[in-house]
Order: C-alpha cells, then sequence, then structure tokens
C-alpha cells in the first residue's frame, strides 16, 4: 500500500505521513476540524496544500523566491549571490569569496558555511552538495528546481565574521503577531520568543529560553517588510537579519517544522493557535 500510494498518489501519502508525524511526535492525535493549536493549524494547511499553488512553490524555492522580494520591497534587502548551479562540476572554490553561505534552493536544512578556502575539502563539500541535488522532499519542494547556492556570509562585525540574529516574523493574515528571535543558531542555539511590539513571552520553543532582549535597531522596518512580503496570506513566516546598517532577507517558510512546534508550556500552542484567523478558503 505505502509503495502504491508514493507512486500514484504522493501528495495523498505525505499527507498521511504528515499525520503520522504529528501523531508519533506529541502522542496525541491533531484536531484538524476544528484545530485550536498552532501545532494543529500548521498540520491543517499542509494538508491543504495543492499543487495550484503558485505562491507557495514560488516562495519555497530559494532562489525563485529572490524575484518576488525583488517586486514587492526591492533588490536593496537581498542578500549578495556569488554562484547559483545544478552541478557541483561547474563550482571553482578558488574563484569564490570567503566565508560564504552555501545552501540548496529545494530542500529544508540544507546549509553549510565555508570559513575559508584553506580550511575546507573540497571534494567532501561536493559530496555534500550533490547528495542534496539528489534528495527528493514532498509536497511544495517537490516542483522547485534543485540547485547550491553560493551567498555571501552576514555579518554585523565584518572582522569578527560573528553569525548574525536572526528574525523570524510570524505573519498572520498580513499582520506580524510574534517574532522569534533564533540566537547562536550553529553553536549553543537559544530562542527568545516577542510579540509585535517587542513584549518578551516568557515561553520556550523547541530549543532553550534565550530571555528578554532589545530590540533590533531596525524593528520596525522589518515589521513592515514582513508585512509586504507575507502577500495577506492566513500564516507564513518570514526570516530577516539586522545587521544595523541593513535588513536583508532570509527564507519564506509556510510550514515551520512540518507542524511538529513544542512549545513549553504546551498552553501557549493554543495562545499562538488565536493568532491565527480561520481559513477563507
Amino acid at each position: 500500500m505505502k509503495k502504491l500510494l508514493q507512486k500514484y498518489s504522493p501528495i495523498l501519502y505525505y499527507k498521511l505521513a504528515s499525520i503520522r508525524r504529528y501523531i508519533k511526535f506529541f502522542g496525541r492525535f491533531p484536531n484538524i476540524i476544528k484545530p485550536q493549536r498552532f501545532s494543529d493549524k500548521i498540520l491543517v494547511s499542509r494538508l491543504r496544500y495543492r499543487f495550484s499553488d503558485k505562491f507557495l512553490s514560488l516562495t519555497a524555492d530559494k532562489w525563485a523566491v529572490r524575484d518576488h522580494v525583488k517586486r514587492v520591497v526591492g533588490s536593496e534587502y537581498l542578500s549578495k549571490v556569488q554562484l547559483v548551479t545544478n552541478s557541483m562540476s561547474l563550482v571553482d572554490f578558488d574563484g569564490l569569496v570567503y566565508p560564504v553561505v552555501v545552501k540548496s534552493t529545494h530542500g529544508t536544512s540544507h546549509v553549510k558555511i565555508l570559513w575559508s578556502k584553506n580550511e575546507i575539502d573540497e571534494d567532501s563539500i561536493r559530496r555534500l552538495c550533490e547528495g542534496w541535488l539528489s534528495e527528493h522532499f514532498p509536497l511544495w519542494y517537490s516542483k522547485i528546481p534543485p540547485q547550491i547556492i553560493f551567498e555571501e556570509f552576514l555579518s554585523v562585525d565584518d572582522g569578527s565574521w560573528v553569525v548574525p540574529v536572526d528574525y523570524k516574523f510570524f505573519v498572520f493574515s498580513g499582520v506580524v503577531g510574534l517574532v522569534v528571535v533564533d540566537l547562536d543558531r550553529f553553536g549553543k542555539h537559544k530562542r527568545s520568543l516577542f510579540t509585535r511590539d517587542w513584549r518578551h513571552i516568557n515561553v520556550a520553543y523547541e530549543y532553550p529560553k534565550g530571555g528578554d532582549l532589545s530590540p533590533p535597531p531596525n524593528l520596525e522596518t522589518m515589521v513592515q517588510l514582513a508585512e509586504k512580503l507575507s502577500n495577506g496570506r492566513e500564516f507564513v513566516r518570514i526570516d530577516l537579519y539586522d545587521l544595523g546598517t541593513r535588513v536583508v532577507f532570509g527564507e519564506i517558510t509556510h510550514s515551520p517544522d512540518a507542524s511538529l512546534v513544542r512549545f513549553e508550556p504546551d498552553s501557549f500552542d493554543f495562545e499562538a493557535g488565536k493568532m491565527w484567523k480561520m481559513w477563507k478558503r
């Protein structure tokens, strides 16, 4: 049955697999009839996916989404790209400017920082990226042409090359309702949660709490950008970086953690769910 579904009805298969993963992760059945939790509503949005949703497929593509950003808010918010390719044999590592960030256009968790030409194993990087190119992802990712992007490393201080703070704006029907701040993502990862007007929310979300923080200098600009880029969707997450002198777009995510969103305390799952207006479609 599994193989038949994968072959003849891949969307149905992956939707059933999403429900199965949800039950295994939370140890409970989702409420998909009248969802109240944020996690349930994310799952329902996955179950409602159709190939005809061109905006979702466009913005999930980490290369194509740049056209959306350029058209809606301007190219000045985009990172500088050194190379885009679907063949690692075409990559000249000597010609890259380091440090450089490597990621795929079509997958999740495909990211690696190359700090210096002298510190990398080219064959190892080629094999890693070739593995990414051959990896298949379901639903909206399945329509994205697999490519590898080499883009600038973003840093507030060019001298120290510190990984910047990642600001994730949860936008509900065109309005920012929650801001998730990721700290030290490649080290001792912590997260802090804030309201739209930067009131600290004492809740843990997948990682240890990062505590209260001062608002970023360009918070108002980032809120405006996130709302414009959301295209009025019932829910979308817009990731941005505040480098002080500039704000840079990260990515657009429609299904954070594939609906496997765990808050502590659990009651915040319902509070976040209240921010989400019920679907009008």
